[in-house]
């Protein structure tokens, strides 16, 4: 867009300048050949009078109805119309010569715009195509266990179902939980080396199918920090996710973040916003690092 404006105002200031050239010089001639047809006619006249009478004195002439006498005057005389006649013509063609860079402004803006809009379809139409895990279900499982052994991970199983339209190639998952002092968060999740599990190699969540993460012997909490949240002093967070490719070769990680409710059921938090989601992996980075969509 830049480049056009440029262009544009780059046209209108050489077309200014010619023009302004053009009447200058128009000006010039005008005055040079009055001038000089004007002295010329005053010499002849004197030197006229002074034949006629050597002893009258010079008078002003009054040069204002002056008519070419010779044929160098009528050639000035047409030298200068036709220069104002170019400079008319400069004119009228700058005239359209700016109407036609504004209208390939315009065409560049709209060719531009549809460009943009091409593009935004195009990644819509991908986008609706690639894989899409998101949190389906977190439960205890069966068999009868305390509940200290159930907050220590016994039997937890979360599950992320793939809503998009193509499969999604499991590259691992990891599960954590934390209790932490005064209900209070980082405001992004740390996620401990042991919680990792590797995918095995070509492992394929297709559409509507389900990945099964299992946090037995994955979470670390203490019988003391059990007891707090059976008495309900403090909040049980369990969080993790899972990392994935889709058909394009991009890597992707969906995040999910629950809490115990007082009827032991794990449900879906959204205090905190940065445990959950999705995001797309930046190659370039550090592993820690991603870009948010």
């Amino acid at each position: 867009m830049q480049t056009f404006k440029g262009i544009g105002v780059g046209r209108t200031a050489a077309l200014g300048a010619g023009v302004l050239v053009s009447v200058t010089v128009v000006i010039a001639l005008l005055c040079r050949t009055g001038w000089i047809s004007g002295h010329r006619q005053e010499a002849q006249d004197y030197r006229t009078a002074q034949e006629a009478s050597p002893t009258s004195k010079q008078e002003d002439f009054d040069l204002s109805g002056w008519k070419p006498a010779n044929a160098i005057d009528r050639y000035t005389l047409l030298l200068a119309g036709f220069t104002g006649l170019l400079v008319l013509i400069s004119v009228w063609q700058g005239y359209f010569l700016l109407r036609a860079d504004k209208t390939a402004r315009g065409a560049a803006d709209a060719a531009t715009k549809a460009a943009e809009a091409a593009d935004l379809n195009a990644r819509a139409a991908i986008g609706v195509e690639l894989p899409r895990l998101e949190l389906f279900r977190a439960s205890w499982g069966s068999g009868v266990m305390s509940a200290v052994d159930k907050l220590q991970g016994g039997n937890l199983t979360v599950i992320l179902r793939n809503y998009g339209r193509t499969g999604a190639h499991i590259i691992e998952d990891c599960i954590t939980a934390d209790i932490p002092e005064y209900d209070f968060m980082p405001d992004d999740p740390t996620y401990p080396v042991f919680g990792v599990e590797k995918a095995e190699i070509g492992k394929v969540i297709e559409p509507t199918e389900g990945h099964l993460i299992f946090g037995q012997g994955k979470l670390t909490i203490l019988p003391s920090q059990a007891d707090s949240v059976l008495r309900g002093e403090k909040t049980l967070y369990v969080y993790g996710y899972v990392k994935y490719r889709d058909f394009l070769g991009d890597t992707w990680r969906s995040k999910f973040c629950l809490t115990l409710n007082d009827k032991w059921q794990l449900l879906e938090s959204t205090t905190w916003p940065n445990y959950s989601g999705r995001s797309r992996f930046n190659a370039k980075a550090p592993d820690d690092m991603y870009y948010g969509v």
